[in-house]
């Protein structure tokens, strides 16, 4: 009779902790670094699959995918391997809309406007307007592009949108916006209610005046359609339309 005697060792796993903890929740398009450590240093990390990973060893990987997945991270440490399950879950971006109902050239003198039309889903989230020109998140001001007279300047205007997920996606239109042209009238000296007609000059030529006294292209001082009027200031305007842009 003979006996032998064995003396097995069990190790005790390490302590294996990750940050970010599973499972985390990233939108389409988003990475995320994540790191795994271990009470024993000595511990190596493998990750499979490799779908989505910039690397799949080591204990830090950049997730850089496009869809859900649960990965094994295999701690390796005294000849054991401890696998654990770690999960990123990916949320889409949503579908955004903007339909373009109204024309999207404009001249710089061009009343304010609210923008419409821009649109998610899924539904519930909530959306914004921005660029240049754009007030109060859904206001679009011509007048606030900086525009050279005659000049027509490309404005990208967005529509921004975010779901219930917290992600988010946006979507353009572009708008032209043309300076308003330079005009300007030339004044006369002081003249007598008897005064012949005065001859208006505005510049650019070919515009319109208009006023009290104004006849056509000149101001008469001794009438108003056909009735006399006081003497005193009288204030000239001069409306120009450039044939090139329409402002």
């Amino acid at each position: 009779f003979r006996r032998v005697l064995f003396r097995s060792q069990v190790n005790t796993p390490p302590t294996i902790t990750f940050n970010p903890t599973s499972p985390i929740t990233l939108c389409e398009g988003n990475t995320a670094n994540i790191n795994v450590s271990s009470s024993d240093p000595a511990t190596n990390f493998t990750w499979n699959p490799s779908t989505g990973l910039n690397t799949t060893t080591g204990s830090n990987v950049i997730f850089n995918g496009t869809t859900t997945q649960t990965y094994t991270v295999s701690a390796a440490t005294n000849g054991c391997i401890l696998p654990i399950p770690y999960t990123v879950n990916v949320n889409p971006l949503p579908t955004v809309v903007w339909p373009t109902p109204w024309v999207l050239s404009y001249c710089q003198s061009d009343a304010p406007f609210t923008l419409f039309g821009g649109a998610g889903t899924p539904n519930g989230g909530t959306g914004f307007y921005s660029g240049l020109g754009v007030t109060n998140g859904d206001t679009f001001n011509p007048y606030l592009v900086n525009a050279s007279p005659g000049t027509g300047v490309n404005d990208t205007v967005h529509y921004t949108y975010t779901d219930l997920n917290g992600c988010t996606d946006s979507v353009y239109n572009v708008y032209v916006v043309t300076g308003n042209p330079v005009v300007d009238v030339t004044a006369g000296p002081p003249v007598c209610f008897n005064s012949n007609p005065v001859p208006l000059i505005g510049t650019p030529s070919g515009g319109t005046f208009y006023g009290t006294g104004v006849n056509g292209s000149n101001f008469t001082p001794n009438a108003l359609n056909g009735v006399p009027t006081a003497g005193g200031t009288f204030n000239i305007g001069y409306t120009y339309i450039d044939p090139n842009s329409g402002c």
